[in-house]
């Protein structure tokens, strides 16, 4: 085996109209989920952000590729993030330059291809005497962190004052001696997993979601996968070779095809999405446990507020936070802006996203995000990484794949060039989400595609509109759209529940 690797603003309502609901397109179908038994020259499993550009990529060389995703796109990790593309500026800290200046790099890459999924967004970090960092140690990491960009089109970092600060930020607590400025990127990480599965389809690859692998059997040559789709449906994939782009199920792949020694160490972060907190900047600010860095954003009219860092050892899968983190973050929100007076009713709705970590010792807050790419006899393992390098992951991993199966060439110098499909829609409009990106249940609408999952008021007022056009759209029957239905009201009661559990009653 071998590895491969370096070392808001408030917005308009969202329209769930259609200008004409009888147009043809409408009907027509937008994946295959229907199962055959077929030969590929690459099977890739996990329809996160990096196996979906590892779809793009391999698809862009001329190779034939399957991608399969056991739920629906970005319903993991990649799809509860904290939203930025960014270097990461407390990587400097750890002695990451290399990561960080890849990061900063393909920061400027994904708003080329994707400008509406790529914001500006202006961050601040406070400081004040006796907390680390300094006054001088923000101004260097920052000056530095400009420095590993290289040229580039936002904000360059300076000095602000306590009194910039306050008038940003007016209910953050009190005695800051200023700060620094900088600027990164905001991103809707659900929709630039799905627009990266569009240019994936469009450049020839198949994708199946709902479609679960049972079994990977090595065969002559490569693999023969066993697959399972939500309605029992049966079928069997033969691949030359196999992408496991799993995230944090990446182990239990590995494990299908008998290999027992983990490389993964886990880590989640649990994010609020708050009311009651005005910001007219992002804010990068220090935790009470020493390294610990909490972001404040504004996003979608509210606050995204987070994250945690905590090794974990459960079903990445799991739709509810932990009471835990829950508890620590809301202490934390109201610990530095105490004249919010925050209580459960500003709480809108939490989320989980668990890391992909290189197995590592020590503690996660200090443990690399570098990815690396392992190949085990033609099962070919991406672990580690970031959302914002997703293009340069995918880049390494088809390296790996081309130079075991002896063709494919480089990859094209178009995927940097041309943009991808939605990557220019700021708004969008359920017609588009239900001809063009795949989706199949009314979750993924809801809570992937449009941009209203985070707010249950909004989620529930959009939600019979949105069960109305897929009813038409995918001929569901009266009780198919009762099924629907409750799976969004009932994860969104679910949600309510842990965080009255967590916080008490709003």
């Amino acid at each position: 085996m071998a590895f491969h690797g370096p070392p808001v603003e408030e917005r308009e309502p969202v329209s769930t109209t259609f200008s004409d609901p009888t147009h043809e397109s409408i009907r027509r179908v937008n994946v295959s989920n229907e199962p055959t038994d077929a030969d590929f020259d690459l099977l890739v499993i996990g329809g996160g952000i990096t196996g979906c550009a590892v779809a793009r990529d391999a698809a862009a060389r001329g190779l034939t590729v399957l991608l399969v995703e056991k739920n629906d796109l970005a319903s993991g990790t990649s799809g509860r993030s904290t939203k930025l593309l960014h270097g990461g500026l407390r990587y400097l800290e750890h002695g990451h330059l290399g990561l960080v200046r890849e990061a900063l790099r393909e920061r400027e890459v994904t708003a080329r291809l994707a400008p509406a999924l790529s914001l500006p967004l202006r961050f601040v970090m406070p400081v004040r005497p006796g907390v680390f960092p300094g006054r001088f140690a923000a101004r260097v990491g920052v000056w530095l962190y400009d420095l590993l960009a290289g040229r580039h089109p936002l904000e360059h970092g300076r000095s602000v004052s306590a009194s910039e600060i306050a008038a940003r930020a007016p209910l953050l607590a009190a005695g800051w001696s200023g700060g620094v400025a900088f600027a990164d990127r905001q991103t809707d990480d659900g929709r630039l997993t799905v627009a990266i599965a569009r240019d994936a389809r469009r450049r020839g690859a198949s994708i199946r979601l709902g479609v679960t692998v049972t079994a990977l059997t090595p065969g002559a040559p490569g693999y023969r996968a066993s697959l399972r789709d939500e309605d029992g449906r049966e079928s069997l994939a033969r691949a030359r070779c196999v992408v496991n782009a799993a995230g944090p199920w990446s182990d239990r792949v590995r494990l299908l095809a008998g290999k027992s020694r983990p490389i993964l160490r886990t880590s989640r972060g649990a994010h609020l999405v708050l009311s009651g907190v005005p910001l007219d900047t992002a804010l990068l600010l220090p935790g009470v446990e020493r390294g610990h860095r909490l972001f404040a954003i504004p996003w979608r009219g509210a606050t995204l507020f987070g994250t945690t860092d905590v090794a974990d050892a459960g079903d990445p899968g799991r739709d509810l936070p932990e009471i835990e983190d829950l508890r620590l973050l809301f202490q934390e929100a109201r610990r530095l802006f105490p004249s919010a007076g925050l209580t459960r009713r500003h709480v809108l709705s939490a989320f989980t996203g668990v890391r992909p970590l290189i197995r590592q010792d020590g503690a996660t807050l200090a443990s690399s995000r570098e990815h690396r790419v392992l190949d085990e006899d033609g099962l070919v393992t991406i672990a580690g990484g970031k959302l914002t390098t997703w293009r340069t992951m995918a880049l390494a991993t088809v390296d790996a794949v081309v130079s075991r199966l002896g063709h494919g060439g480089a990859s094209p110098g178009s995927l940097i060039e041309e943009p991808l499909p939605g990557g220019h829609d700021e708004h969008p409009k359920l017609e588009t989400v239900l001809v063009e990106e795949m989706a199949r249940h009314a979750d993924d609408v809801v809570f992937r595609r449009l941009p209203i999952g985070h707010d249950p008021r909004e989620a529930l007022r959009a939600l019979p509109s949105i069960i109305e056009r897929m009813a038409a759209h995918f001929e569901w029957s009266p009780q198919q759209r009762e099924e629907e239905s409750a799976r969004v009201s009932l994860r969104l009661d679910a949600g309510a529940a842990r965080l009255d559990e967590a916080l008490g009653s709003a």
